[in-house]
Formats: C-alpha cells, sequence, structure tokens
C-alpha cells in the first residue's frame, strides 16, 4: 500500500495546538473507527468516526482533494481561527501484484 500524506509538517504542528493529547491521542482515536452511514449527499463517498466520536474520517472526491490542495496554504494561515478543524489530508492506494 502507497500513503501519502500531504502537508504533514503543518498538520501535525495543528494537531499539537488543538488536539488534548497531541499526535499519540490523535492517532490512536484513529486506529479505533467505525463505519459510519451518514445521511444526505449524493456522493455516496466512505465516511468512518472513531469509535469515541471525537473525530469524523471522510473519503474525498477528486475534486474536494484537489480544492483543498488548492486552498491549503490559505487555510494554514487561518486554521485556528475556524471552528471546524481539518487535521490530516492522505491519499491511499493499494496496488495488487501478481507473481
Amino acid at each position: 500500500m502507497q500513503v501519502i500524506a500531504y502537508y504533514a509538517p503543518q498538520f501535525e504542528a495543528l494537531r499539537g495546538l488543538v488536539v488534548e493529547g497531541g499526535q499519540p491521542v490523535f492517532t490512536a482515536c484513529l486506529s479505533r473507527c467505525k463505519k459510519w452511514l451518514s445521511r444526505g449527499g449524493k456522493s455516496a463517498v466512505y465516511f468512518a468516526k472513531t469509535r469515541d466520536e471525537r473525530y469524523v474520517v471522510k473519503q474525498l472526491t477528486r475534486s474536494e482533494k484537489q480544492s483543498f490542495l488548492d486552498f491549503a496554504p490559505a487555510y494554514f494561515r487561518q486554521a485556528l481561527t475556524l471552528a471546524t478543524f481539518v487535521f490530516s489530508l492522505h491519499h491511499t492506494q493499494k496496488r495488487v501484484h501478481w507473481i
């Protein structure tokens, strides 16, 4: 599996400022997720919630990912003034190799 972590240093710094317990707590929360059947929306993308319900994981469409990447520098300048935070953006790709 290939994982790309976009803006990793910036997201880590933001999590350090606003996540109680910092990176270890955030990582532990993400390791315990369950699928969430969200209502509304038409994209039919995957959603999950951490078991403690502190965080929501959302699969982004290509256009949503690109929009965020285009907006990211401004996001990090203003993030601490927002009511809702984006704490990480990753791209994962599973590759199957046949032998």
